[in-house]
């Protein structure tokens, strides 16, 4: 079990890693000014993203930043027996464009352009049996490790990691549509999705 010293150890106070991921939201921020977006983001604008996506304009882009807590680090652990170093989202960015084209355009321009490509030691996962892809277009759903608990309708989003002072974050970009549905009631949502994953803990527990 992976304790919450272990994990400071390692990452950090979850103070310091949200003040990083502060930093890293507003190196997005710039990437996408230089795209042509306006930018939104709680942080630099005071504006939540349900509250902006209802008005959203072609040319804007919002912007959330999150860094994960212990209880979902240790989470994760117990569910996939990931390292805390093989956890790739302990830090991460969330981009919204209003058309899955956008979101394309955009993940590309960051995957080409913004923090390091991480290295191949970096995103293997489940000691050493897994070699996950850092850039992940759930259109296509083509890559090893695709998680079975995420719904077919979940599509219009893509996933990426980059390296940054040698630790890789993740950063999710999806359109607005997506976004809506993702944040709503149905079964793509995120909530339904946790749940999921809370009955799969479960399951394990009970078979241990």
């Amino acid at each position: 079990m992976v304790t919450p010293e272990d994990i400071e150890r390692e990452l950090g106070t979850f103070e310091e890693r949200d003040q990083k991921a502060q930093v890293l939201a507003q190196n997005l921020y710039e990437i996408l000014e230089q795209l042509g977006y306006t930018p939104y983001s709680p942080v630099f604008t005071g504006t939540t993203p349900m509250e902006k996506i209802q008005s959203m304009a072609d040319n804007e882009a919002i912007i959330e930043y999150r860094a994960k807590t212990i209880d979902s680090i240790q989470k994760k652990h117990e569910r996939s027996g990931d390292t805390i170093n093989e956890i790739l989202d302990t830090l991460g960015l969330l981009v919204v464009v209003s058309t899955i084209k956008k979101a394309e355009q955009c993940a590309l321009h960051i995957h080409n352009n913004l923090w390091d490509h991480p290295t191949k030691e970096q995103m293997t996962l489940r000691n050493g049996s897994l070699i996950f892809a850092p850039y992940r277009d759930y259109r296509k759903r083509d890559w090893e490790g695709v998680s079975p608990l995420t719904d077919p309708d979940y599509r219009d989003v893509i996933n990426i990691n980059r390296s940054v002072d040698g630790r890789v974050i993740e950063v999710r970009i999806m359109s607005h549509d997506m976004f809506l549905r993702y944040n709503g009631e149905g079964r793509v949502g995120h909530r339904a999705f946790k749940k999921r994953q809370e009955e799969l803990l479960r399951q394990k527990k009970a078979a241990e």
